[in-house]
């Protein structure tokens, strides 16, 4: 290549070997860039190491709302949480969605009667009382408007 250039451009064999190494060097430099871009799309995004153990969090499922939103589901140690994703801030929709705990558990119910017991219930003898009249609702007055601003006041 020394000689190419030395007799190609008539420069001096000094320059020549100093143009050679630098061109050299910038194309050790692509092929390496080249390669570390290939194995970061054969590796995708997942950290290196720890292919022993569980991942502790996965991207459960992605819906698109619209062109640049997403709702997306994520699990965390066996802990959902539903996140909305794309617009001017990021918001978490819900949060701590447990997985394996029917929904009776998960969000126990307020009963403003005491709980029965249903083993007495079957055995005792069922009455029928006369129902109760239920008393009629109140009609609902219109609902007003709220009165137009006053006009501006001119000075004049």
């Amino acid at each position: 290549m020394t000689s190419w250039l030395v007799d190609t451009f008539q420069m001096e064999p000094g320059w020549a070997r100093g143009i050679g190494f630098f061109i050299a060097v910038v194309v050790v430099l692509a092929l390496i860039s080249v390669f570390v871009w290939v194995l970061r799309r054969i590796a995708g995004t997942r950290v290196m190491g720890g292919r022993s153990r569980q991942p502790r969090v996965s991207v459960m499922d992605a819906a698109a709302l619209d062109a640049r939103r997403r709702l997306i589901l994520i699990r965390r140690d066996n802990v959902e949480h539903l996140l909305l994703v794309g617009g001017p801030s990021d918001v978490v929709v819900e949060r701590n969605i447990v997985r394996g705990v029917p929904v009776s558990q998960a969000y126990p119910r307020q009963s403003s009667q005491p709980p029965v017991d249903v083993a007495a219930a079957s055995l005792a003898p069922v009455e029928s009382a006369p129902p109760q009249p239920q008393p009629e609702p109140a009609p609902r007055a219109p609902a007003q408007r709220p009165a137009a601003p006053p006009p501006p006041a001119t000075f004049g």
